[in-house]
């Protein structure tokens, strides 16, 4: 799963289990610090495992090198959907994001629909 390290990327990360993978991603360092220290004291081992990796980047950008993905969330809006997180998905998978700028709309994006027949 790819996450904009947010509330909710703590949540998802807890939903994976021990054998899921969450990447967090935001282009805000200290919020990627902060999200860091906050697991560390929380369940260290998510970090220790790999079941977490944090990383400072752009999230509209995703992480193409760790796709694809079963599931993409997005908390921050964008003013279009991402090409680039739809090629991300894996088929079937989900991306759940807000797009817009003055007025916004939460789409949930699923790949099946996409690429499978």
């Amino acid at each position: 799963m790819l996450e904009e390290i947010s509330p909710p990327f703590i949540i998802a990360s807890l939903q994976c289990g021990v054998t899921g993978k969450v990447f967090g991603v935001d282009n805000v360092p200290e919020l990627v610090r902060m999200s860091a220290r906050n697991i560390q004291q929380s369940n260290p081992a998510l970090l220790a495992d790999g079941n977490i990796t944090l990383t400072c980047a752009n999230g509209m950008r995703g992480l193409p090198a760790r796709g694809p993905f079963d599931a993409i969330h997005v908390g921050a809006a964008c003013p279009t959907l991402p090409d680039e997180l739809i090629q991300q998905l894996k088929s079937p998978g989900r991306l759940v994001i807000p797009v817009g700028t003055v007025e916004q709309q939460l789409l949930e994006v699923c790949a099946c629909t996409l690429f499978c027949d």
